[in-house]
C-alpha cells in the first residue's frame, strides 16, 4: 500500500499487517498523488511543490526528480547526483542551487558534464548513472568583456572585442564568444595575466544590432560561467540577405532493410517550396539537393563547407536531414546513403563508419557565419 501525506513523505506499508515499510522523503511540499509503476519497481510521487519523483520500491532511493510547466510542453528530469535531460527551454528556467546559500545556477551551465539524453529510459530499465566527479566543488570564473563598451554605435564594419575571464578556484578556459548566437572562431591566442585569461575577437558586424556573448568554464570544462553580454548596433542600411538551403533526404539506402518511402519526397518538397516561398524575401536563394544515393557522408561535409566559406553573417542559412538515425553511447548519428553491413564489422563500427555524429554536424553548422 502507499500513501502521500502534508508531512512532505510518500510512506509504503505492508497491506496485510499495516506495518510501514519504507518513507520516501525529498519532496519540499505536501505530498498529494502516488502511484506504483505496473511491474511494482518504482513509486511515481506527485507534490504540490509542483515536480514529480520517481523512487525505487526495494531501497526507498530517490532516483529521479520530473519538472514540467502548465504553461507549455517544455520539461526536465534530473537525478540526485546532478545529471538531467530536457527541452532547452526547461534547462534555462531550472537552477541548481549550489555551494548552499543563494547561489543558483541554470543547469544548462553543466550541459557538456551532466546532459544525459535518454535518462528517464535508464532509469526505468534499472541502470543507475553517475556524473564522472562531483563538478559542483568549484566556482566557474568570471568574465567580463573589457571593449567595446555595452551600447557602442558603430559606423565600422569591423571591431574587435576584448574579453577576459578571472580564476574563481575551479581554473579556467579560453573564453569563447557567440555573435547573435552563432559561435564565432578566432586564431589569436589567449594571454594568461596571474588568474586571469583575456583574448581578443575580431569579428565582422551586420547591420542593426549586434548581441555579443562570451562564456568561459572551470578547467575541466565542467561548469560554464555566467555570460559577458553587450550590444554593439551598426549604422549601415540594411540590405536583404541570402538564403542557403541544404536539404538532405534519405530513402533509399545500400541496405534496402533501411529503406523509407518520404525522406527523398520530403527533402525536395523543401526545396521547392523555399524555392517559391522565397522570391522578394531574400536577395539571392543558394539551394542543394542530396537525395538517395548522392547524400554520402562526403558530399553533405562538402555542401556544408561550400556554405562556411560562402555564407555571410547577415544571412540565412536552413539545414533539413530526413532520414535513420542511431543513438550510440548517447552520440547522435545521422545514417549517410552509403551505409552497409560489413563482413567482419560490428552494427556499431559500421554505423560509426558511414555516419555523421552530432558533434560533427554541430561544428559544421557552427562554422557558418550567418
Amino acid at each position: 500500500m502507499l500513501t502521500g501525506s502534508w508531512e512532505l513523505t510518500a510512506t509504503i506499508w505492508d497491506a496485510q499487517t499495516g506495518r510501514e515499510l519504507r518513507t520516501l522523503k525529498g519532496h519540499s511540499a505536501a505530498v498529494n498523488s502516488v502511484s506504483f509503476s505496473p511491474d511494482g519497481k518504482f513509486v511515481l510521487t506527485g507534490s504540490k511543490d509542483g515536480t514529480s519523483k520517481i523512487w525505487d520500491v526495494e531501497t526507498g532511493q530517490e532516483l529521479l526528480t520530473l519538472v514540467s510547466f502548465k504553461e507549455s510542453e517544455d520539461w526536465l528530469v534530473y537525478t540526485p547526483e546532478g545529471l538531467f535531460d530536457g527541452s532547452a527551454a526547461a534547462r534555462e528556467k531550472v537552477c541548481y542551487r549550489v555551494g548552499g546559500g543563494l547561489n543558483v545556477v541554470p543547469v544548462d551551465r553543466f550541459f557538456r558534464s551532466c546532459y544525459r539524453p535518454g535518462l528517464l529510459k535508464e532509469i526505468f530499465e534499472g541502470k543507475r548513472p553517475k556524473p564522472d566527479a562531483d563538478y559542483f566543488k568549484a566556482n566557474p570564473p568570471v568574465v567580463k568583456i573589457v571593449s567595446p563598451e555595452e551600447g557602442t554605435n558603430t559606423t565600422t564594419p569591423r571591431v574587435t572585442i576584448v574579453a577576459e575571464a578571472t580564476d574563481q578556484g575551479g581554473g579556467v578556459l579560453t573564453p569563447w564568444l557567440k555573435h547573435n548566437g552563432i559561435p564565432v572562431e578566432v586564431d589569436a591566442l589567449p594571454q594568461r595575466i596571474g588568474n586571469r585569461v583575456r583574448r581578443e575577437f575580431p569579428i565582422a558586424l551586420v547591420a542593426g544590432e549586434n548581441q555579443i556573448e562570451v562564456v568561459s568554464a572551470t578547467s575541466d570544462g565542467n561548469w560554464e560561467s555566467e555570460p559577458a553580454r553587450i550590444t554593439i548596433t551598426y549604422n549601415r542600411s540594411i540590405e536583404k540577405p541570402e538564403l542557403y538551403l541544404l536539404a538532405v533526404g534519405i530513402g533509399d539506402y545500400k541496405e534496402d532493410a533501411l529503406d523509407l518511402q518520404f525522406p527523398a519526397k520530403d527533402a525536395k518538397a523543401i526545396a521547392k517550396l523555399f524555392e517559391e516561398r522565397s522570391q522578394g524575401l531574400y536577395e539571392k536563394t543558394h539551394i542543394t539537393t542530396l537525395t538517395d544515393e548522392d547524400a554520402t557522408k562526403g558530399a553533405i561535409r562538402e555542401a556544408l563547407r561550400k556554405i562556411q566559406e560562402q555564407a555571410k553573417a547577415e544571412d540565412v542559412v536552413v539545414l533539413f536531414l530526413a532520414g535513420h538515425g542511431k543513438v550510440i553511447h548517447t552520440r547522435y548519428r545521422f545514417l549517410t546513403a552509403d551505409f552497409t553491413r560489413s563482413e567482419t564489422g560490428t552494427f556499431e563500427s559500421d554505423v560509426r563508419s558511414h555516419s555523421l555524429p552530432d558533434d560533427e554536424l554541430a561544428e559544421l553548422v557552427g562554422g557558418v557565419k550567418a
